[in-house]
């Protein structure tokens, strides 16, 4: 049977009493511990606490008891009373963390008055704060109203606000900001005012408060953040949200105990922030606050001088708190627990708190505004949370359920299945004020009420939830969705990234529909930004990479747009960098047209000037002077001046030394008369042969690699995959009606080369073969970084691709342990002639030759699939012959080749009708064929293989090393029997001619393998040094069925570990 995706918590008592009776039962209790310490305010503030045990020696600030702080609530909730204010008022707040706000929150719920607690810095947002003080009052209709502000700066836009509304109401403001007893200007009344008691029952007395009277009904209005519309107003049951928390804290691994201190620097307007100041209270321990905000450094000292056990942070605060330096001596020793909630940490985040502040246990809390509760408990190791690049989000607290059920289904998934959300439990409001976004409330066939959250989650394996993403942020690149938040927690690995606190959002593309782009906080160098995509390719994949990397400050803006809780809002940013993006491309495929064309005209200009006949021999960036005579340089600068621009001085165009210097001149000409390209520009470059396919062409570039695409990049350094470059070149016949060949990415040539040699070509359709430009023989091959981080004495893996030539064969190999750096390597020989063939021996000295720039010094860990494997043994007999160490050898299902004369010379249609060329298999899209010119180079491997005569290691050199042999055989498919089926697929090829679509039988490719021993490698290492492990499938799946894939990891990370463990 299917389990199924749901998660049940504990179960929770039935009783649930109101925060008032425990608070006052706390008071009983506890009533010389001290409730509430603030930092930043006076000790004698309102005359409560003054004489009492509460003052600690050498301590600052305000410190009240439970017993003091119940005193202060009490002459608070009279003073209101007394002015008309109690059961069914409307209690409205713009007030930060303080004493004030603690009094004023308990004495509403004490009297009856619904409390809405909003931010101050929502006064800046005319809009929103009018919609969320509208909707208070229309969801209470309340008999009277009090305002509370924080700052007398605060209260003329207050007063402006509440008068819209159609209705007086009581004014307070805080003590401390020039407001004292008597000073009512405006109509504001003290907060101090209101605290005067006129009763005996004000006294510091002890109090025993009778509990069996009817308490009122408690009840707050918290706004959800607004990410995608107005904020949606929320009535949070008072009591069920902190008391669920706080229950679960009490009985945790790291449990909150009475008279614990915990530091709050959350808003208090913020639901996260109410819940860990209410539940804190309810387990009767010390609220501390270090200031009326979060200020990272006050936040530190104050942890260390009051002992604080615990604190409740959001990733940003994170981040802050990371570039505060902290000694060992300085670790928060003190800290049991610190709770992450407010967006999704990265692993990075948990570290900063276990290793930089130095917390026992960090929590991951996952909850809304709207009740949902789900958390990891204190997780003492990293460990304990993630699993690979997830972060867990843990279990439903008690009383509370989830289950994850398909987009727009009620009924759960099975489990490892993504889905949606869905919470239900005693929490949980009972919907929207004013029913917006009702649908996603509802009452299941269990008779419960649920909420669809609109986050993406599965369970996994170990039973633990963890989030996927939010549908809305979804990014389809090519039909494959992409989730934004697992690029940025993989770039929140990485510190240099995490500080950046990178955001992905979607943006429009021509050839994908969707790609997702990078937007950082600050402005960053090229490299950096090439090496945030390079980091994404190694741990993820090509599909994941950022087609560009934006700064807010290109955005126009000082910081991510946030919702007033602080939540970057993705909608806002996405709607910016679309508009950004669009406008930026239009800008980069003019800018690289114009750029790339000059040079072209230029570089043939100078050539027929200097008599040269290729122009592809000139360096733009080589001094003139080296094309002409001295005596006629300036005589040939003013000629192409008047032939190539109207809006450069010719004083600056004869100085100009290198033709790189004479395009920049016309593009700050352009750029200084505010036209990008002009008329005549245009005009000019239409009349270059082939110009419109040439614009294409670099249009289609442009859109995928984004700016500063310098006409001299080799295509092949690109790093675009076979199946983007038929997009791409897609893109370029739709826009033309010229089909260029899909070699053109995988070529060696330059840019300008290939623009060059267009130009050169009456009809471009005629093109089959770029490489023809060229005769020479290759002379480095192609590497790419795909997963991984070198570093320094730690042997990098370089995989020597398989017949086919493709680096980015390894692609799917899941990532390896311990972030080892793995390399793929491109054939030297991809993109030659047809008729060309190289041998083992001269391609293996072309990868020792990237291998040992990528890593000058052994020890080597190599490997290769099929005839990768062969290069592989040959590779590591060279690096010997070098006096270099090999530590083993990855060898992927192929056996010791011996060369034989009588075999028949195989030819690409024979190896087609053998069944050499299986399509490129994509998830939820046809199958592909194989490009010719891979089918060209994989009859050169063949051809290669079947010549080659491997020597026997220890004839490399002196040195007695054993280079051991790891081979991972597929349990089916005989290579052996390739000879006899080439002639079996010869007679095909007489009978039927060469149209004939018959193939052999494929009996070969999944017939049992009979031997499962060395393979012959034991006669070139010794047996001792062959190690064999076989995986129950066809060759062809080792790397292709992403199942196998994973068998085959497992099994490479075996002899990985085993010989790094015999280094060590």
């Amino acid at each position: 049977m299917v389990q199924t995706s749901e998660l049940r918590g504990p179960p929770l008592p039935d009783t649930m009493p109101p925060l008032t009776d425990q608070f006052r039962r706390n008071v009983q209790l506890y009533p010389d511990t001290l409730a509430l310490v603030c930092t930043h305010q006076p000790s004698d503030l309102y005359g409560v606490g003054v004489s009492s045990r509460s003052c600690e020696t050498g301590k600052q600030g305000l410190r009240w008891t439970y017993r003091e702080l119940d005193l202060g609530i009490r002459r608070f909730a009279d003073g209101l009373q007394r002015r008309g204010i109690g059961e069914g008022s409307l209690m409205v707040m713009f007030v930060t963390n303080s004493a004030e706000y603690v009094i004023a929150t308990w004495a509403a719920y004490r009297i009856g008055c619904l409390h809405v607690p909003l931010s101050p810095r929502s006064l800046a947002h005319a809009r929103e704060v009018t919609h969320m003080v509208r909707t208070a009052v229309e969801a209470c209709d309340p008999v009277s109203v009090v305002v509370v502000a924080g700052k007398r700066e605060w209260t003329a836009q207050v007063a402006e606000l509440m008068q819209g509304q159609g209705f007086d109401c009581l004014k307070i403001m805080e003590e401390g900001e020039g407001a004292a007893v008597g000073d009512e200007a405006d109509g504001w009344t003290p907060f101090a005012e209101v605290m005067q008691g006129t009763t005996t029952t004000m006294a510091q007395t002890d109090v025993v408060e009778d509990f069996s009277h009817a308490a009122p009904v408690e009840s707050s209005i918290f706004f959800t953040s607004g990410t995608t519309s107005l904020p949606k107003g929320c009535f949070v049951q008072a009591s069920a949200f902190p008391t669920t928390v706080a229950r679960s804290w009490r009985a945790s691994r790291q449990p909150m105990r009475p008279g614990d201190r915990v530091a709050i620097v959350l808003p208090n307007n913020h639901a996260f922030g109410y819940m860990f100041l209410m539940a804190a209270f309810v387990n009767a321990a010390t609220i501390v606050f270090p200031g009326s905000g979060f200020v990272p450094e006050a936040l530190i000292e104050t942890i260390r001088r009051e002992q604080c056990s615990h604190t409740a942070l959001v990733p940003t605060m994170l981040h802050a708190l990371s570039g505060v330096a902290l000694a060992p001596k300085q670790k928060l020793h003190s800290l049991r627990r610190v709770v992450l909630a407010g967006a999704p940490p990265t692993e990075e985040v948990l570290r900063i708190c276990l290793g930089h502040l130095g917390a026992d246990g960090v929590e991951n809390f996952y909850g809304m505004t709207e009740g949902i509760v789900v958390s990891t408990d204190a997780a003492e190791s990293v460990d304990n949370v993630v699993n690979g690049r997830d972060v867990s989000i843990g279990l439903p607290l008690p009383g509370a359920r989830v289950k994850i059920c398909a987009k727009g289904s009620r009924v759960p998934v099975a489990m490892e299945a993504v889905g949606e959300v869905h919470f239900s439990g005693p929490s949980l409001v009972k919907g929207y004020i004013g029913n917006r976004d009702d649908d996603k409330f509802y009452t299941g066939e269990d008779g419960r009420r649920w909420f669809c959250t609109g986050d993406k989650a599965v369970v996994g394996k170990d039973g633990q939830l963890y989030l996927v993403g939010r549908y809305n942020d979804t990014i389809i690149r090519g039909g494959e969705n992409i989730e934004p938040s697992a690029i940025e927690a993989v770039l929140g690995q990485t510190s240099e990234f995490h500080m950046l606190e990178p955001q992905i959002v979607r943006a429009p593309d021509n050839v994908a529909g969707e790609v997702p782009v990078a937007v950082i906080r600050q402005e960053i160098g090229e490299e950096t930004a090439r090496q945030l995509k390079d980091t994404v390719r190694a741990k993820m994949g090509a599909l994941y990479v950022p087609a560009g990397v934006i700064s807010v400050l290109s955005l126009g803006l000082e910081d991510y747009p946030r919702t007033l809780a602080g939540k970057v809002q993705k909608s806002k940013l996405t709607e910016l960098v679309e508009a950004y993006w669009t406008a930026r491309r239009s800008r980069t495929r003019n800018r690289v047209h114009s750029r790339a064309m000059l040079e072209m005209r230029l570089k043939q200009a100078w050539a027929r000037a200097s008599g040269l006949n290729d122009a592809t021999m000139i360096d733009v960036n080589v001094s003139l002077a080296g094309f002409a005579d001295v005596r006629l340089l300036d005589s040939i600068k003013e000629h192409l001046w008047t032939d190539m621009t109207s809006n450069v001085s010719l004083a600056g165009w004869i100085a100009a030394d290198t033709i790189a210097e004479e395009v920049d001149l016309i593009e700050d000409a352009a750029r200084s008369e505010r036209t990008e390209e002009s008329d005549s520009d245009q005009a000019s470059i239409d009349s270059v042969p082939n110009s419109y396919v040439i614009e294409a062409l670099l249009a289609a570039i442009a859109y995928e690699k984004g700016d500063h695409i310098d006409p001299a990049t080799r295509l092949i350094d690109l790093g675009v995959d076979s199946i983007t470059s038929i997009a791409l070149l897609n893109q370029v016949r739709q826009e033309t009606g010229v089909s260029l060949p899909s070699s053109l990415f995988f070529t060696p040539h330059t840019i300008s080369e290939i623009i060059d040699r267009l130009q050169s070509t009456p009809n471009p359709a005629d093109i089959l073969d770029f490489e023809s430009a060229s005769e020479e023989r290759p002379r480095e091959c192609f590497s790419a970084l795909i997963q991984g981080t070198p570093k320094p004495g730690v042997p990098s893996l370089f995989m020597t691709p398989p017949g086919s030539g493709y680096a980015f064969s390894y692609e799917p190999l899941p990532k390896f342990a311990n972030d080892l750096a793995v390399y793929a390597l491109g054939s030297p020989f991809l993109m030659t002639k047809s008729d060309a063939s190289w041998t083992v021996e001269e391609a293996a000295a072309l990868y020792v030759k990237t291998i040992r720039k990528l890593q000058p010094e052994g020890p080597y860990l190599l490997g290769g699939w099929s005839m990768g494997a062969i290069l592989a043994y040959e590779e590591a007999y060279q690096l010997r012959q070098q006096g270099q160490t090999v530590m083993g050898i990855l060898n992927l299902d192929m056996p010791l080749p011996r060369p034989d004369p009588h075999v028949l010379e195989p030819t690409v249609k024979l190896l087609e009708i053998v069944g050499f060329y299986p399509a490129i298999r994509r998830a939820g899209k046809p199958d592909m064929e194989i490009p010719s010119y891979r089918r060209q180079h994989s009859l050169a491997s063949v051809r290669a293989k079947l010549k080659y005569a491997p020597r026997p290691m220890h004839t490399a050199s002196d040195d007695a090393t054993p280079v051991p042999i790891f081979v991972i055989w597929a349990g089916h498919g005989d290579p052996d029997r390739l000879p006899s089926v080439l002639v079996e697929a010869e007679e095909i090829l007489q009978k039927f001619g060469l149209e004939t679509q018959e193939r052999t039988s494929q009996e070969w490719l999944q017939t049992p393998r009979e031997s499962m021993g060395p393979g012959g490698w034991a006669e070139m290492v010794g047996e001792e040094n062959v190690e064999c492990r076989v995986i129950d499938h066809a060759h062809h799946d080792t790397l292709m069925d992403p199942e196998v894939v994973e068998c085959t990891a497992h099994l490479m990370q075996v002899a990985i570990d085993k010989w790094l463990s015999s280094r060590s």
